[in-house]
């Protein structure tokens, strides 16, 4: 049982972790895309617009990818660690039961 918990407590820090490596992936992508935009506002409006617009376009469309497959693994890690958590509560629970069930056995009575 206390095996259990060990790995559940594993798996929750792992959780934990790989959420806050998508955490700062995504806040990585803003800053990109805060320099993308700062740079295409500092290029001269000539005819390089359309192409200019194309690539914004071309970039936007790649960091909402990033975006939304990030999220979708945070979910994933979010639902997880909820179901580890929930069994780590389990887990627990059933040895404060053990505990004092086997406890209460191991008590000589008193006559």
């Amino acid at each position: 049982m206390n095996s259990k918990i060990s790995n559940t407590k594993a798996e929750i820090s792992s959780l934990q972790s790989q959420q806050e490596t998508k955490t700062k992936e995504i806040t990585l992508a803003k800053k990109e895309l805060d320099f993308i935009e700062k740079e295409l506002s500092e290029v001269k409006k000539e005819d390089n617009t359309k192409k200019i617009v194309k690539v914004a376009g071309s970039v936007v469309a790649s960091v909402n990818a990033k975006y939304n497959a990030t999220k979708n693994e945070l979910e994933i890690l979010n639902m997880a660690y909820a179901r580890l958590k929930t069994e780590y509560e389990t887990a627990k629970t059933e040895i404060e039961f053990l505990k004092i069930k086997y406890g209460e056995q191991t008590k000589p009575k008193e006559s």
